[in-house]
C-alpha cells in the first residue's frame, strides 16, 4: 500500500515570505525574512531589517512548542539578540505555516525547497 502526501515545492523566497508572515502575526510586528541555504543541508532566516530578542525567540518557540534541543540551539551563544534564527526554528515555523495551507499534519508530506549546487 503506498501513501499520497501532498508537498509543496517553495523557492527560498517564498519560505522567507512564509516564516515572515507567521513570525509578524505571532509577534504583532512587522517582519521581513530572508531564507537561504548556509551548507549543502543548512538553511537558515534572517530578519532583513533588525535582529531579533532573547524575549521574541521565547515567544516563537513558545508558539512552535519548541523541543529542549531547539532551545538549546536557539540560545547557543552569548548574545541577547540575534538576526537568524537556526535551522530547527526555521522549520518549525515553516511547519506551523504549512498547516494553513495544507491543512492539519502537513509536516508528514513535507516541502521541497529549492536548492541549487555552489559551483
Amino acid at each position: 500500500m503506498s501513501n499520497v502526501l501532498q508537498t509543496l515545492k517553495l523557492s527560498w523566497d517564498e519560505v522567507g515570505t512564509l516564516i515572515g508572515s507567521v513570525i509578524t502575526v505571532v509577534l504583532k510586528q512587522d517582519v521581513t525574512c530572508r531564507a537561504a541555504l548556509d551548507d549543502y543541508n543548512y538553511w537558515t532566516v534572517s530578519d532583513t531589517a533588525g535582529r531579533f530578542s532573547h524575549d521574541e525567540l521565547d515567544i516563537l518557540l513558545d508558539y512552535v512548542e519548541a523541543s529542549r534541543e531547539i532551545r538549546e540551539i536557539t540560545f547557543h551563544g552569548d548574545s541577547n539578540t540575534t538576526v537568524a534564527l537556526d535551522m530547527g526554528l526555521s522549520q518549525a515555523l515553516l511547519e506551523k505555516e504549512t498547516e494553513h495551507i495544507l491543512g492539519a499534519g502537513a509536516h508528514q508530506g513535507g516541502w521541497a525547497l529549492a536548492h541549487r549546487d555552489r559551483t
